[in-house]
């Protein structure tokens, strides 16, 4: 997977994309959807799939250390989407969340058997109130919180700098 986008960068570039921006998949082992998996935990994180992430976040991280690097002019920022989901889970009252762990839309074991739409499927009262719209799915809230937290953010969540400055910057 990293290879392919290694090369979707390298084509982008060479059509001439000069300011890149690459984002980090999200903790993956921490969604509804994980209580249909074999030996997941329901209570906690599935850190076996975590693992894969930080791995695969790692090598996306370092392809935007490297894009100027090998393409000389070209701008990229990594959005570190990953550490800031977990920020979240962490502190949810501070972010105005009250579940961290449940869809707000979907039915069974943390909302992540039924999806959300199906036949047997319930809907929270607050959506948001919910890290999770449905069994894979942030909400509308979280994909709020973390627009803002890349457009405007520190290097906690996106580096080496956000979104705004990466827009605003020249290009040579």
């Amino acid at each position: 997977m990293l290879g392919q986008i290694h090369n979707f960068a390298d084509t982008i570039v060479s059509l001439g994309a000069r300011r890149v921006a690459v984002f980090g998949l999200g903790p993956v082992g921490c969604v509804p959807a994980r209580s249909n998996l074999p030996g997941a935990p329901l209570g906690k994180c599935y850190d076996k799939l975590n693992t894969m992430v930080e791995k695969y976040n790692m090598g996306l991280q370092n392809l935007v250390k490297d894009l100027p690097r090998t393409h000389p002019g070209t701008i990229a920022v990594f959005g570190r989407v990953y550490e800031t989901i977990q920020t979240y889970r962490a502190h949810p009252t501070h972010y105005g969340f009250v579940d961290v762990e449940k869809a707000c839309c979907g039915y069974g074991k943390l909302g992540g058997e039924v999806q959300c739409g199906k036949m047997g499927y319930k809907l929270c009262k607050n959506p948001n109130e919910y890290l999770f719209w449905d069994y894979f799915h942030p909400s509308e809230r979280t994909y709020k919180l973390l627009s803002k937290a890349l457009w405007a953010g520190g290097p906690t969540y996106i580096t080496p700098f956000n979104l705004m400055r990466l827009a605003n910057m020249p290009i040579a």
